[in-house]
């Protein structure tokens, strides 16, 4: 079967579903296991492969995302396996990391809480010197960081705790990209998060910073002086998150993401 039809075919059926074109390349490629820079030149495919990529097509316009589809993702220049006990990590979170190295030399010590996937420790560890512990209260997302760390050959500390319970140390850097969606919003959101993505790494509480609270009010008793704490927030969650910050004497940044929203704070 010629590609070059299938590929239309496959855009034109994700367009009437608001599905982008990028993810009818990204679900071929990853269907006939080959990069785009293969794909472009390849001219005709099998009927089993042409099977396959419809088997993936049905499966991703039900709603299952292309990362739950194929247990991949990329974040971050890395490649990590996924499932259905991590969130899949988002492009947003890369501002995050960017945003936490500018404070981490080769002698620092960082703490990612609620590591999910590990995608935030391993991006660290992949591009500084750092001592990188990593913690989370479900034991299966850490068993899918531990995983990852394994495949990258990254050596992180990992931590079953809810929240700083089991942290016995101090940090020089805490990073956290904890449930920030309101209860309440939960049933809104697209099938491919409410369904794919664990409530566990959603669900932020009545007011969405359930977790802000938590983290912020112990914090200052896991960071050395002087020491940096970084939240990825919702793009409402600034000011409140600012303010229990300010509450504690920290001192305040906010960054935005590439929309031009408010997406992480650093105290």
């Amino acid at each position: 079967m010629e590609l070059k039809k299938v590929r239309k075919e496959l855009i034109d059926l994700f367009n009437k579903y608001n599905i982008s074109s990028d993810e009818a390349d990204k679900l071929i490629c990853e269907s006939l296991n080959i990069d785009f820079s293969k794909m472009i030149f390849l001219n005709n495919i099998s009927q089993t492969e042409y099977d396959l990529i419809s088997k993936y097509a049905t499966m991703r316009i039900n709603g299952k995302p292309i990362t739950k589809i194929f247990n991949k993702a990329y974040f971050y220049n890395m490649q990590l396996y996924v499932n259905e006990h991590v969130l899949s990590p988002r492009q947003e979170t890369e501002i995050l990391v960017e945003q936490a190295l500018k404070f981490i030399d080769k002698d620092s010590k960082v703490l990612d809480l609620c590591c999910g996937s590990g995608a935030i420790a391993l991006a660290v560890k992949n591009n500084t010197n750092a001592f990188v512990y990593a913690s989370d209260i479900n034991a299966d997302a850490l068993k899918v960081a531990k995983q990852n760390a394994d495949m990258l050959k990254l050596d992180i500390n990992f931590i079953k705790s809810n929240l700083f319970e089991k942290i016995n140390d101090k940090f020089n850097v805490i990073i956290s990209n904890p449930p920030y969606i309101k209860t309440s919003d939960i049933s809104l959101l697209d099938t491919e998060v409410k369904q794919y993505d664990p409530l566990l790494a959603l669900d932020g509480g009545d007011d969405g910073l359930y977790f802000y609270n938590k983290i912020i009010d112990t914090c200052s008793d896991y960071l050395t002086k002087n020491g940096s704490i970084l939240f990825e927030i919702g793009y409402n969650q600034a000011s409140q998150v600012k303010n229990l910050l300010l509450n504690k004497n920290f001192n305040v940044t906010i960054i935005k993401d590439y929309n031009n929203l408010d997406r992480v704070v650093i105290g």
